[in-house]
C-alpha cells in the first residue's frame, strides 16, 4: 500500500509539471521558447533553420519600428507572409541578416522610405505593395523583385542594383517613375516590370539610366 500511495503522488507531480508545460507553451504572451518558435516582445516567430529565424507576426501597436537583428542567440533573417501587414507602419529598420522578405510582408501601411539591409536577396510578392514609399535603397545582393513588390507608392526615381536579375510583373507598377537606372540582363516579367510603356524595347537587355518622356522611355545618354 506504501509503494503504491507513493507511485500514485509521483504521477500525480508528473502529471501537474506537464500541464505546466503545456500552459506555458501555449500562453500567447509568455516568452517561453518552443522547439518551433516563440514570442519576443511583439514580435511571434518561428525557426527556419540552424540559428535563424523568421519573423511570423508582428502584434504590437508602435507604428516605427525596428525588428531585432537576433532572438536569443537566432538570427533573424526572414520575414515572414503578411507579418506587418496592415500595421499603420510609419517606419521600420530591417536588420542586416535578413535575406527574404516574404509575401505581404508590409504590405498596406504608411511606408515613407526604405533602406533595405546588405544581406537581402529576395523580396517576395506585394511585399511593399500599398505604401507611400517616394525613396528606396537597394543593396547591391538583391536578385529577385517579386510580382507587384512595390505596385501603388510613390516612386517617381529608382536605382535597382547590378546583382538584380529578376523583375516580375507589375513590381514597380502605379507608380511616377520617371526616371530608372538597371543594370544589364535583367529579365522584366509583364507591363516591363511595372515600368510600363515602351521600357522593354528601349532596354533590351542593355543597362543604363532612363528617362521617361512625353514620347515614352528613351535611354540617357
Amino acid at each position: 500500500m506504501k509503494i503504491f500511495r507513493q507511485i500514485t503522488i509521483f504521477a500525480i507531480i508528473l502529471f501537474a509539471m506537464t500541464i505546466i508545460g503545456c500552459r506555458d507553451f501555449l500562453n500567447p504572451v509568455s516568452d517561453k521558447v518552443s522547439p518551433g518558435g516563440g514570442r519576443h516582445g511583439d514580435f511571434l516567430y518561428a525557426a527556419v533553420g540552424y540559428d535563424e529565424i523568421a519573423i511570423v507576426l508582428y502584434t504590437g501597436n508602435i507604428i516605427d519600428v525596428e525588428i531585432p537583428t537576433s532572438i536569443r542567440g537566432n538570427k533573424v533573417s526572414m520575414i515572414g507572409n503578411a507579418a506587418f501587414r496592415d500595421s499603420k507602419l510609419t517606419g521600420v529598420i530591417i536588420p542586416g541578416h535578413v535575406k527574404k522578405i516574404g509575401i505581404k510582408a508590409f504590405s498596406g501601411n504608411e511606408l515613407t522610405s526604405l533602406v533595405l539591409p546588405v544581406s537581402l536577396e529576395i523580396i517576395e510578392e506585394e511585399g511593399f505593395m500599398n505604401n507611400r514609399l517616394s525613396s528606396i535603397i537597394f543593396e547591391n545582393r538583391v536578385t529577385t523583385i517579386g510580382v507587384r513588390a512595390f505596385e501603388n507608392n510613390n516612386l517617381v526615381s529608382i536605382t535597382i542594383p547590378e546583382s538584380v536579375m529578376f523583375i516580375r510583373t507589375d513590381a514597380f507598377a502605379g507608380n511616377q517613375l520617371y526616371r530608372v537606372s538597371i543594370g544589364d540582363n535583367v529579365n522584366l516579367g509583364a507591363n516591363s516590370g511595372g515600368f510600363g510603356g515602351n521600357f522593354s524595347q528601349v532596354y533590351n537587355g542593355e543597362g543604363g539610366t532612363f528617362t521617361r518622356t512625353s514620347l515614352g522611355w528613351v535611354r540617357e545618354e
